[in-house]
């Protein structure tokens, strides 16, 4: 079954969308996720606890019953990570240390795509770029950091908003 890396900004959309009761691109991006496969999450904890640091807000219960009832349907599924597989490439890369982790899970889970909003995994060195080269970026979902990954770790790095249709030409 295939697995996919979700980090913390889109379940920090996801569980924004759950509270106010609207579906909209994370709830619809997550649901299609689990149709085609699950998420996967480190067994030491570390990319849940971001999850949980970012999106639980004044909700923290009903994230962690989500997250429980999900790895009870195995659609949520723990990874063992290994430490620091490339921490050269990755801070060459400029790649912030705290979004390692989304990388080495992606590797050990042999995941299809990691699911972001962050610049950061499509191209680090262009986080303080104008808003109409970040936005050209994120159109082709391409810049230095997304082709590393591609290349290094065997995965796409996907938009939210671009989720579906994906997941759709698969």
């Amino acid at each position: 079954m295939t697995a996919f890396v979700v980090d913390a900004n889109v379940m920090n959309g996801f569980q924004n969308e759950r509270a106010k009761d609207v579906v909209d691109e994370h709830i619809e991006a997550i649901e299609a996720i689990l149709e085609a496969g699950h998420i996967g999450l480190d067994e030491g904890g570390h990319c849940e606890q971001e999850w949980l640091d970012c999106a639980a807000g004044a909700h923290p219960l009903a994230l962690k019953d989500w997250i429980a009832d999900k790895r009870v349907e195995q659609k949520i599924r723990p990874y063992e990570m290994p430490t620091d597989p490339d921490n050269k490439s990755l801070n060459a890369l400029g790649l912030p240390r705290k979004d390692h982790k989304w990388i080495r899970l992606a590797k050990c889970s042999d995941a299809e795509a990691i699911i972001s909003n962050d610049i950061d995994f499509l191209d680090c060195k262009k986080k303080r770029a104008n808003a109409k080269a970040k936005a050209k970026i994120r159109e082709n979902e391409s810049g230095a950091t997304s082709k590393w990954i591609s290349k290094n770790v065997g995965c796409s790095v996907w938009l939210v908003c671009n989720v579906c249709s994906h997941l759709d030409q698969s």
